[in-house]
């Protein structure tokens, strides 16, 4: 008797998307139906009377389904009673509900520390999104240690429990866990796209690249420049290593590897090891498994000079990764104020608060095709910061600001505004 999980979230989840979770109500385990006689499971119900409106499902022996609303027309005892519709098929097992017996049935669910009301439809079945509520757990921002090569992701992606109570009678049963645990991601892809992005694991040698969580098909790495890669990890292993394949402009190759902790279910952030003094082309990065072989596609990552005059800004993706870019040509600086309210005071008008937001107009010049597809990642990303005096800041980019040339048949130039709120100018 209780409830019946019917569906759970996807081991990874994005909060954008939609997280399903499904339960069945089932008061009472039926036995057996033989026409209008209905017999119950684990001694029955007292409460349970002659003229008590019921849902009843069943199955027969070859799984076949019949349901509907019966009303309880004579009772034997606490375990078998007539009802005044028949059943045409020989029921073997299934499950009744009574409103009469429960009043004001609902499933309590609790997220971490919070709880949902879940009132199930006449059937008894509960279906509910959770990904909204997914949301606030999460915190849009860019907190990695850049002074540590690898480390677990726990503001844009983290692990939440799931367990419910059944209430009814005005009293509530005790918490019933889910069976695992679920991980959730500040993200808007769909879990068919998702698991493209998840190491998983699927056998030895392996047979699936896990992608990294970039809008990039290459990406750029300045000098020093503040810069990862994300992928996610639900992979338990002692044996793997960030694998650096690096390619010299006089068509050398040199391997280099630092090995990953045990870092299974979690958003893997990693980082080159840099130090590549000019002679470093490009660098394809992946993740290795000594036993396994090789996990993860083989991410190219172009190298260049540090640049001093540089704007460093990074952005969540749709996928739920950090991209980044540094923004290279002289940033021009200007300042909005916008008032909020204004009132009359003896027919003189005065502001009664402004908020001043500084707005940051940046470049990149001769951009390669390789790179538009994950610098137009900028208009449609979940959130965006940039690098100022010595933190991360939160920025939005300007509607309609993101500006792209064609300079030469695989050249472009970007201009893009980011918007900045300074501070808030109170009352004046």
């Amino acid at each position: 008797m209780g409830t019946s999980i019917k569906q759970v979230p996807n081991e990874w989840n994005a909060v954008f998307n939609d997280v399903i979770v499904e339960q069945q109500r089932q008061d009472f385990i039926v036995d057996s139906i033989s026409g209008i006689t209905v017999t119950l499971s684990f001694g029955g119900s007292a409460d349970l009377d002659i003229g008590h409106y019921v849902y009843i499902w069943g199955k027969d022996a070859g799984n076949n389904e019949e349901s509907g609303f019966r009303t309880i027309t004579n009772k034997f005892s606490n375990t078998v009673f007539e009802v005044d519709i028949s059943f045409s098929l020989l029921i073997v097992d299934g499950f009744l509900n009574s409103d009469d017996v429960k009043k004001g049935y609902y499933i309590a669910l609790l997220i971490e520390d919070v709880y949902l009301k879940l009132v199930p439809d006449a059937t008894g079945l509960v279906t509910a999104n959770i990904g909204e509520n997914l949301v606030y757990l999460l915190n849009a921002e860019n907190n990695k240690d850049y002074g540590i090569n690898y480390t677990e992701e726990n503001t844009i992606a983290k692990k939440f429990n799931l367990s419910f109570a059944e209430v009814y009678n005005d009293t509530q049963s005790a918490l019933i866990p889910y069976p695992d645990d679920y991980y959730c991601l500040f993200a808007a892809l769909n879990y068919t796209d998702m698991v493209d992005f998840v190491i998983e694991p699927i056998g030895t040698p392996n047979t699936f690249f896990a992608k990294f969580l970039t809008q990039f098909t290459e990406l750029a790495y300045w000098e020093n420049q503040r810069f990862d890669v994300q992928i996610i990890n639900s992979y338990s292993s002692l044996n793997l290593r960030v694998v650096e394949e690096a390619h010299f402009f006089n068509g050398g190759l040199s391997v280099s590897y630092y090995n990953l902790p045990d870092t299974a279910n979690t958003m893997n952030r990693i980082m080159l090891q840099g130090g590549y003094g000019g002679n470093v082309k490009f660098v394809n990065l992946y993740i290795y498994d000594t036993v396994r072989g090789r996990l993860t596609e083989k991410l190219k990552i172009n190298i260049y000079n540090e640049c001093p005059n540089s704007l460093n800004v990074s952005w969540i993706n749709t996928k739920g990764g950090i991209d980044h870019w540094n923004f290279i040509l002289q940033q021009d600086v200007g300042i909005n104020v916008s008032v909020n309210n204004t009132i009359y005071l003896k027919d003189e008008e005065f502001d009664y608060s402004k908020t001043a937001n500084e707005t940051i107009v940046i470049y990149a010049n001769d951009v390669s095709q390789d790179y538009v597809s994950g610098l137009k990642g900028l208009l449609y990303c979940l959130q965006a910061f940039a690098y100022i005096d010595g933190v991360y800041e939160k920025v939005r980019v300007q509607p309609g600001s993101f500006e792209l040339y064609r300079t030469d048949l695989n050249k472009f130039s970007i201009q893009v505004t980011l918007i900045r709120e300074r501070l808030k100018l109170g009352h004046l």
